[in-house]
């Protein structure tokens, strides 16, 4: 079932007007273009997330600005800076840098006080991510979250093989294999 309201829908290019209309008007979908996720694929990953990295640095500004306590960055980390890329790790693979480049700006969130102005790191981003019983902060490990949205969306699409999102990856790249043991493909698309 299609929320039409929450909805949008790209077309390439070269899709002709009467043919995007026609196909707007089927669905119920009047909105054009993506909902915060990448539309435009090309072949570097690391260009196409550079978004969010971007965003996670303009609301870091912002929030450092209100000179916050400890446990006013520690909320912001967890419930803002942190859940700021689950949308696009929900769907994607993340690159290894592009998750130590939002780990950075989560870094330099909580340990500057002033944007432009670093300060001295006294524990490791490893330590910060153990939870508050092993001594550290519990905050997210940005690869680890990643892997675990991934993981569900396997779990999903294993338990659910009739759902369209399962037939159409499991058409397009089971055909030999079973889903867990199918090989990465050089030319598989991003998702």
């Amino acid at each position: 079932m299609i929320n039409p309201h929450k909805s949008s829908i790209t077309f390439s290019s070269k899709t002709p007007p009467e043919i995007r209309e026609r196909v707007k008007k089927a669905l119920g979908i009047e909105k054009e273009g993506g909902q915060g996720l990448p539309e435009s694929f090309g072949r570097k990953k690391k260009d196409l997330f550079t978004l969010i990295v971007d965003r996670i640095h303009q609301k870091a500004v912002n929030y450092s600005s209100r000179f916050l306590s400890s446990a006013g960055k520690l909320t912001m980390l967890k419930s803002v800076l942190s859940a700021m890329p689950s949308y696009s790790m929900l769907c994607f693979k993340l690159p290894a840098g592009l998750c130590k480049r939002i780990q950075s700006a989560l870094t330099r969130f909580w340990w500057d006080s002033k944007h432009g102005v670093k300060k001295m790191c006294w524990l490791s981003w490893e330590k910060l991510t153990k939870s508050k019983r092993d001594g550290g902060l519990g905050l997210r490990d940005i690869q680890s979250y990643n892997d675990a949205f991934l993981a569900k969306l396997s779990w999903r699409i294993l338990n659910n093989p009739q759902s369209l999102l399962s037939r159409i990856l499991q058409g397009k790249y089971c055909k030999d294999h079973h889903f867990l043991s199918v090989p990465m493909p050089s030319t598989s698309s991003h998702g």
